[in-house]
């Protein structure tokens, strides 16, 4: 159980219906990545060149996501000394997060158009993520029974659900930390300037994604890396976090009052549900202009 903090005292956003789903969907999110990682890495993907080069990256996302909720789980933790640490962490994994969101946006594109055209070279795969067929069930049952503890019983997603879903985290990010920043009226310095500085990263990320975006009309086509060439050193350097994890960890295992002690952690960071992106980036011009951008944002591929 978690101790009752002073943050407590002064969380109006706790009970706030954004303030709970935004934790929600990230652990909804990963879900969704585990299945995915299960499903692209027990699955011969080989034939299918965007799906192959899309394993890694799905991967990576996993990686970033399940640290983002161990740093939640050590945030309120009420005996942490490693605030600063976290926060640093965060802004680690935030970075992180978009160099991987670089190089998959052009992939998710790749695959959109692929799958358009000929959704059934897809078919055998969208079965497993579906759960309409089992992976091997006789050689790996407890692989099996995972993929399908995983799944949605009530209404599966279909692999093109899945997939689309790193590319909508981006924009939330942003959202997110718009709505909680209209939201905390009564959040401590230290949090307000953490709060901005997440935000020009997110925005700054956001304006040169979408600059470097490869168009329907590009001549030439997206290959793995073209972005982020460095991703996998950036994904190697996680596995060395500022604090340390626990090995128990499972993604979900936040608690009800976990979520009610998330609030000076949240006033951060994390991801929320609103669907299309905003055009609330313009304090973030001088970043643009660094990186020689447009004003506008046009997110052309979501």
């Amino acid at each position: 159980m978690f101790a009752k903090t002073d943050a407590d005292k002064l969380n109006p956003i706790v009970e706030n219906d954004v303030f709970k789903e935004m934790v929600m969907t990230e652990m909804t999110y990963n879900k969704s990545l585990t299945l995915l990682d299960l499903i692209l890495h027990n699955h011969d993907v080989n034939d299918k060149q965007v799906l192959s080069t899309i394993k890694p990256l799905v991967a990576a996302l996993k990686t970033i996501s399940d640290k983002l909720l161990t740093n939640v789980e050590e945030a309120v933790k009420t005996e942490t000394t490693d605030g600063p640490k976290l926060r640093e962490q965060r802004r680690q994994l935030i970075t992180a997060f978009f160099n991987a969101y670089k190089s998959y946006a052009g992939l998710y594109q790749q695959f959109s158009e692929a799958y358009k055209k000929d959704r059934s070279q897809f078919k055998e795969i969208s079965a497993y993520i579906r759960g309409d067929q089992r992976l091997e069930s006789e050689e790996n049952p407890e692989l099996a029974n995972k993929i399908l503890e995983l799944i949605e019983r009530k209404k599966p997603l279909d692999l093109q659900a899945h997939l689309i879903q790193p590319i909508q985290r981006g924009p939330r990010y942003l959202l997110l930390l718009n709505a909680t920043e209209k939201l905390n009226s009564n959040v401590d310095e230290t949090n307000i300037q953490e709060l901005k500085k997440l935000k020009n990263i997110v925005a700054d990320f956001l304006f040169s994604v979408n600059a470097n975006i490869p168009k329907n009309n590009s001549e030439k086509p997206y290959e793995f890396g073209d972005y982020s060439k460095a991703l996998l050193d950036w994904i190697a350097t996680l596995n060395q976090p500022v604090v340390e994890e626990q090995s128990n960890y499972q993604p979900g295992d936040l608690t009800k009052g976990a979520i009610k002690a998330l609030y000076g952690f949240f006033t951060s960071s994390k991801p929320t549900p609103e669907s299309t992106p905003a055009s609330e980036q313009t304090s973030n011009q001088q970043q643009a202009e660094e990186h020689k951008q447009d004003d506008e944002t046009d997110f052309t591929f979501i």
